[in-house]
């Protein structure tokens, strides 16, 4: 139940991409054929004013059929000046940006919604350093603590329990307390959806900045937020979110092309499936959050100058702009063609590479 709400939420997405597009051409006039929720072969379909809406069988976002869109049609045509190809730069532009602009709001949004819900704390590992107690044990970064105790030598639990929400003080006191006795500390954690056991003994005298396990700390908390100042913070957390998407990507094509093996670090429509899933676990305010993320990523994502992606038409709406005239469609269309044919590739190749991640 739980993938098939993540698998939903996530066509919903590409779903307002499109829904972008869609809004655009409608307003400046572009006629539109069919608007789609997911792709084909259709299952139901009805036709409302010159738009054909379809519920299509696979549930994975959707698509937009815009007239006129890869050629311009016959000057005799009746809707000759309705098509996408008849419009301004300025007006076709937008057009295509509609789906971006689209995802930055759905993120916003989503954003927004966090702030007002709040989110419960926890208390989660963000690193752990080589050769540690925590790395030994098989601890990781991600880890969520959800339960410590320490153990004495009878195997009895000694009090006090900590339970969640487990401050960062409180963890810290334990371990260093278990450190100089001696004793190991047994922590339940989650990790991607499953709970799981383990136990490390940590160090008494441990070196400069690593603490007894070795393990950095942080805490997921997100305080309930006003009605109004919500949407203000929403928009911060969304540029701060754009600038790290962008520096990301930035970061991973230049180790793409200085070959550092990059591609280890891109995770397919799997693995993002999998790590959705695990947010679902800690409630609604992650979840929204990793799909405001997950949004604002699309976002970025698309406006880059790739063939067959909206930055790719964006490209090639510059290059007409420069010339003075319309590049041959032909050559558009065998560029998108490689492009999708590339990408593609790409995710074939990171979804085998996720579900080999998944299999033990």
């Amino acid at each position: 139940m739980t993938i098939l709400l993540v698998i939903i939420a996530l066509s919903l997405l590409v779903l307002i991409h499109e829904l972008g597009h869609f809004a655009a051409a409608k307003f400046f006039g572009i006629r539109v054929d069919e608007f789609g929720f997911g792709f084909p072969p259709r299952v139901f379909s009805f036709v409302k004013g010159e738009t054909r809406y379809s519920l299509n069988l696979l549930p994975f976002g959707g698509f937009v059929r815009i007239f006129g869109e890869d050629a311009p049609p016959a000057a005799d045509h009746p809707d000759a000046a309705r098509a996408f190809a008849s419009k301004t730069i300025a007006a076709r532009a937008l057009g295509i940006a509609g789906g971006v602009l689209m995802n930055v709001l759905a993120g916003w949004l989503l954003l927004s919604a966090v702030f007002m819900i709040g989110a419960p704390s926890h208390l989660g590992i963000s690193e752990v350093v080589a050769g540690s107690p925590a790395e030994k044990a098989g601890l990781a970064a991600g880890d969520i603590i959800f339960e410590a105790r320490t153990i004495l030598g009878d195997g009895v639990a000694e009090t006090p329990l900590l339970k969640e929400p487990i401050s960062i003080e409180a963890f810290i006191s334990l371990v260093e307390k278990a450190a100089v006795a001696e004793t190991p500390v047994v922590l339940t954690i989650l990790r991607d959806g499953e709970t799981l056991v383990f136990e490390a003994t940590g160090r008494a005298a441990p070196p400069d900045g690593e603490g007894a396990l070795g393990i950095a700390l942080f805490d997921s908390g997100t305080p309930r937020t006003a009605f109004l100042e919500s949407f203000a913070k929403g928009a911060q957390a969304t540029v701060v979110f754009l600038k790290m998407i962008t520096i990301g990507l930035a970061e991973f094509f230049g180790a793409l092309v200085l070959g550092k093996g990059a591609l280890e670090a891109v995770t397919g429509p799997v693995g993002v499936v999998a790590v959705a899933a695990g947010s679902v676990a800690f409630g609604a305010a992650p979840f929204l959050n990793l799909m405001a993320l997950i949004s604002l990523q699309l976002a970025v994502l698309n406006i880059l100058p790739i063939p067959a992606l909206d930055g790719g038409r964006l490209f090639f709406l510059a290059l007409e702009a420069l010339k003075g005239s319309p590049v041959s469609p032909r050559a558009e269309r065998a560029t998108h063609a490689v492009g999708f044919a590339l990408l593609l590739l790409l995710m074939v190749v990171v979804t085998v590479r996720d579900i080999s991640r998944l299999i033990p």
